[in-house]
C-alpha cells in the first residue's frame, strides 16, 4: 500500500509554465521558471532539480537586502499543501550551470522531493 500511496503523491505533485533562459554565445550559466504545484494534503519538500541540458541545477533566491540585490543557494523548497509555488525572476529560480540551450527549444527537467517522489516538466527554451 505504501508505494502506492507515493504514485499518489507523485501524480499531485506538478511542474507547470516552464521555460529556461536561452544562453547567449560563450555563456554556460542560465535561469528557469516554472510552478511547482501541491495538491495533496501535506507539505511536499523539493530537494533536487536535474536536467539532460546543464550539468547541475541550484535552487536560488533573488533579495534585495539593505538596498542591495543578493542571490543565495535554497538547500530545499516547501511547497505546502493545495498551494503551487511558482519561480519567478527577482524571486525564487532555478540556476543551470554548464548549461547547452543552443538549438533546443524545450528541455526536460526532473524535480525530486524528500518523500521520495519525483514529477516531470518539459521547459520551453525562450530568447535571453
Amino acid at each position: 500500500m505504501l508505494a502506492g500511496s507515493a504514485l499518489v503523491l507523485a501524480a499531485a505533485l506538478a511542474v507547470a509554465n516552464g521555460h529556461v533562459r536561452d544562453t547567449l554565445p560563450g555563456q554556460t550559466v542560465t535561469a528557469a521558471y516554472c510552478d511547482i504545484s501541491n495538491t495533496t494534503s501535506e507539505d511536499a519538500v523539493l530537494t533536487g532539480v536535474s536536467t539532460p541540458i546543464a550539468s547541475s541545477v541550484e535552487v536560488h533566491e533573488t533579495r534585495n537586502e539593505a538596498g542591495m540585490v543578493r542571490m543565495r543557494r535554497l538547500e530545499r523548497i516547501v511547497v505546502p499543501a493545495g498551494s503551487t509555488v511558482r519561480l519567478r525572476p527577482g524571486g525564487m529560480h532555478l540556476m543551470l550551470f554548464d548549461a547547452e540551450t543552443a538549438g533546443i527549444h524545450e528541455a526536460a527537467f526532473v524535480f525530486e522531493f524528500a518523500a521520495g517522489q519525483t514529477t516531470r516538466g518539459v521547459f520551453a527554451v525562450r530568447p535571453p
